[in-house]
């Protein structure tokens, strides 16, 4: 008697997980699926600190900055050529110490005057020159070859 009480349990226990376990990712009959949480938005992307500030990214030559990338809106025309870089007294920035460098600079753009702000990011060697590479690749014509060296 105690066999077939334990026989039993068995048998009962078995058909009650074969009846719960139900092959994954397929709901149980009867019950409507879960509603599964949506990821969360990717962040926006802007280069500059926040979306409100103005920026420009560009590489400094000699004192002045070639600019790459800038969402300043009355900046047509302004890639064409280095502009100067003016402090908040008004005076022309020293970018000197960063010539060949990547940089951030934060202010505003009067065509007039140049860009009026202060560099506020300045890019590390390796970065700098990935993005030079980037900007050259996207060039016209091919990069400068140095010329072969010569045979004796």
């Amino acid at each position: 008697m105690v066999r077939s009480i334990l026989a039993a349990t068995l048998v009962l226990a078995l058909s009650a997980g074969a009846a719960l376990a139900q092959p994954a990712g397929r709901p149980q009959p009867g019950r409507p699926p879960a509603a599964q949480p949506q990821p969360p938005a990717p962040p926006p992307i802007f280069p500059c600190r926040t979306e409100a500030e103005t920026c420009f990214l560009g590489i400094v030559i000699g004192s002045q900055l070639a600019v790459i990338y800038t969402n300043a809106e009355n900046a047509a025309g302004l890639d064409a050529k280095p502009v100067d870089v003016l402090g908040a007294d008004g005076a022309k920035a020293d970018l000197a110490p960063h010539a060949g460098r990547v940089v951030m600079v934060a202010g505003t753009y009067d065509p007039k005057t140049g860009i009026k702000g202060e560099v506020v990011e300045v890019a590390s060697p390796l970065v700098s020159l990935s993005i030079k590479a980037q900007l050259g690749a996207e060039g016209a014509g091919p990069p400068a070859q140095q010329p072969a060296p010569k045979r004796r």
